[in-house]
């Protein structure tokens, strides 16, 4: 990630750029974590709102999240855990500690890494022998502070700044079904001149379809549902009022998940 939001992706030898922060607000540090759907996921904050995406830069459902109330601080890191079957990414919150948002997504104020004044050196450990997780942090006044919970299993998944050691993350990859039986989706034409917005699908499995339309700052401007009808490749259409300008849509079709960019000139 480039100090404006900008994240990039390096693989066979070319540097692509799977995600642009069209916004003026810096975000916070990224972090990684892996669910037993998808691994990596990549997220962090921008503003007041979460993001959480693939290594392709395909946006998760329902991100990015808007937490009106809260508005994370830029260029501090951040943890996830998890808690039972809750993936929490805990974002830093200006002034205090973190607030926890799960990754279905929704906030979590009884899980978060509270405090109500900055937290400064935090570090996550698990006592494996006492099962016990602990997050240790200097308070205000410079002294050594820790909170705990009682956990049977290790519950860090990202330790905080360059993961608690060099930055890595070790894990295995799993993303949404690709290649010749993978799900193929594009907007016609592009770019869009008129209403309707045509969206045309295929190898679409027997489950719901959820089409969500993000403008350039990451908002959701658009979004809607469609039923199964037992047919792999399908045509969409879908009213608007875009104003000109740069779009992105992302196709959601049970496990399967398509981003698509696309304009539209009035």
């Amino acid at each position: 990630m480039s100090d404006n939001g900008d994240v990039w992706r390096y693989s066979n030898g070319k540097t692509e750029r799977i995600f642009t922060n069209r916004t003026t607000e810096f975000p916070t540090q990224m972090g990684i974590l892996s669910t037993t759907d998808y691994s990596p996921v990549l997220f962090f904050g921008v503003g007041s709102r979460v993001y959480a995406l693939l290594a392709d830069g395909t946006l998760l459902d329902g991100f990015p999240y808007q937490t009106n109330s809260l508005s994370y601080q830029p260029e501090r890191h951040v943890f996830a855990i998890k808690l039972g079957d809750e993936y929490l990414m805990q974002l830093p919150l200006p002034g205090r500690g973190y607030a926890a948002v799960s990754i279905s997504p929704s906030h979590k104020p009884a899980l978060s890494m509270s405090l109500p004044y900055a937290a400064v050196n935090d570090q996550t450990h698990y006592d494996a022998t006492n099962d016990l997780f602990y997050w240790y942090f200097i308070d205000s006044g410079g002294d050594l502070c820790y909170q705990w919970l009682s956990t049977t299993t290790n519950p860090i998944i990202w330790a905080g700044a360059r993961n608690g050691a060099d930055g890595q993350f070790i894990g295995v990859i799993r993303l949404p079904a690709s290649g010749q039986n993978g799900l193929v989706a594009y907007v016609y034409p592009n770019p869009v001149l008129t209403s309707p917005l045509r969206l045309r699908a295929e190898n679409l499995s027997p489950n719901p379809i959820q089409i969500n339309v993000f403008d350039a700052s990451g908002a959701l401007v658009l979004r809607s549902f469609f039923d199964n009808n037992g047919i792999s490749t399908r045509d969409f259409q879908l009213d608007h009022k875009l104003a000109s300008g740069v779009y992105f849509l992302t196709l959601s079709n049970g496990t399967q998940h398509k981003r698509v960019k696309f304009a539209v000139i009035n």
